[in-house]
């Protein structure tokens, strides 16, 4: 539902814009003011769920999200509506990170890399059907809501949602969970990752301002300041907003880094190609958003099959995902020197591969470092975790999409440096596939903890 909603408002984009009277900027932050509420409440959420009940954060999260929804379609004015949607971003953050904790409590080996390539499977559907609903619900202008149907439709499927959690989800919690939150942790966390988010956006879209230097450092500075913070809080026996202790895990770091660098990519992937498609090959965006469906085709019919073939051969295929991945985008490079019919087609190759690619890596990489640790950690993996992925794209656009604005129209340079960068993705998949297959790997088993508290079950490695 939170991946729909937000494709969907992207296809809503221009009616709104006309019917509230809003400008650029203030369309920007339909999208800025979700995301940065989104990323800086991940962690935050993953230790409330740790605290009082997975499933009860998560139902809040619905509740929140729901409400909102209802209030983004109300509202009379694009002040109002942007306002709702960081109180959209803000339910989305409570449900997000329960999601992977309810996997690792609830499944383990086989069943649970299932479970991930399901996510990803429903990910993908949501990614290639949201502009189409969106569009649908747009055209038809159902009672005349017009562009307010995309919100309106959150309400029944949240109020369906809700019923169905509490009726069929299982409530998990951390044992160990401790008493209390870190305020100080929580205020240092939000005002990093809000810092960073904003400046790599809007910085890029403001064409680096000075502000978004200071503003990047100051955030850069706030995290390194939370980091030493709760390792403060450990040393004093103070329950932390993060227990560091998940990155002693075998495997844990490089898994997340090669996850990083995959949403790096995919995520200026979306930028450049839409761009290129759109202002250098003179399509529509419908015509665009069918080449975008081709990407998303390769990744659905991947996805369905990628947790066979992790169980068959391990982790590994994460490895292999991330090569392909490489090798799609090298392909999609050379359709940007040839023209005409056969350009074309190699573009459809590269995308199929690029989609096929990501969802092996990514499905892959995803399943294995959430269980590879305990299922006392499992609040604080899922959060740091959907941190690393919300945070990685913008960073990703800031970085690789130098590449691409540098030279107006520099598409094929863009996707030989995300080639490259799919292969640094690879590195860190063939790290971690050691890591964890290493017959004396620690398991962070030396840092205090405990299994789940009754109602879920530890996390089994992959």
């Amino acid at each position: 539902m939170v991946v729909l909603n937000f494709f969907v408002t992207t296809a809503a984009l221009p009616s709104l814009a006309t019917d509230l009277h809003a400008n650029t900027a203030a369309l920007q932050w339909i999208s800025a003011g979700y995301g940065l509420a989104f990323a800086a409440g991940l962690i935050t959420s993953a230790r409330l769920g740790d605290l009082y009940g997975r499933r009860k954060v998560f139902v809040w999260g619905l509740i929140v999200f729901t409400a909102a929804s209802a209030a983004c379609a109300a509202a009379p004015t694009i002040g109002i509506l942007n306002g709702t949607r960081i109180a959209q971003g803000i339910g989305a953050a409570l449900m997000g990170p329960q999601v992977l904790a309810f996997f690792s409590a609830m499944f383990t080996g086989h069943a649970h890399r299932r479970a991930v390539a399901w996510q990803n499977t429903v990910v993908g559907a949501a990614s290639i059907g949201g502009q189409i609903i969106g569009g649908l619900l747009i055209t038809a202008n159902i009672a005349g809501l017009g562009w307010r149907s995309v919100f309106v439709i959150n309400v029944p499927l949240g109020l369906i949602a809700i019923v169905l959690a509490l009726r069929w989800v299982p409530e998990s919690r951390a044992a160990n969970a401790g008493r209390g939150l870190d305020v100080a942790g929580t205020l240092m966390t939000v005002l990093g990752l809000v810092g960073v988010v904003l400046a790599l956006v809007q910085g890029r879209e403001t064409g680096w301002p000075l502000w978004s230097f200071v503003v990047l450092v100051a955030a850069m500075l706030a995290l390194v300041i939370f980091v030493r913070h709760q390792r403060i809080r450990t040393k004093r026996g103070r329950t932390p907003l993060l227990d560091l202790a998940v990155f002693r895990y075998s495997g844990f770091s490089s898994g997340l880094g090669g996850i990083g660098v995959l949403y790096a990519v995919t995520g200026v992937m979306s930028v450049v190609l839409s761009l290129y498609l759109q202002q250098v090959k003179g399509l529509t965006v419908l015509e665009a958003g069918g080449m975008f469906a081709v990407l998303n085709v390769g990744f659905l019919l991947t996805s369905t099959r990628q947790a066979k073939l992790t169980t068959r051969h391990g982790v590994k295929v994460a490895v292999w995902g991330a090569l392909i991945l490489a090798i799609g985008y090298a392909v999609l490079a050379v359709s940007g020197t040839t023209g005409g019919t056969h350009g074309w087609l190699i573009m459809a190759a590269g995308l199929i591969l690029a989609g096929a690619g990501q969802a092996l890596a990514n499905g892959a990489l995803t399943s294995s470092v959430t269980a590879t640790v305990e299922g006392h950690h499992a609040g604080a993996t899922a959060g740091v975790l959907m941190t690393v992925q919300e945070a990685a794209g913008p960073v990703g656009v800031a970085l690789l999409g130098v590449v691409y604005f540098a030279t107006w129209g520099g598409f094929t340079a863009a996707l030989a440096a995300m080639s490259l960068a799919a292969l640094v993705s690879a590195v860190f998949a063939r790290q971690h596939a050691r890591a964890v297959n290493a017959p004396d790997a620690p398991d962070g088993s030396e840092a205090p903890g405990a299994p789940d508290a009754p109602g879920g079950s530890a996390g089994g490695r992959a």
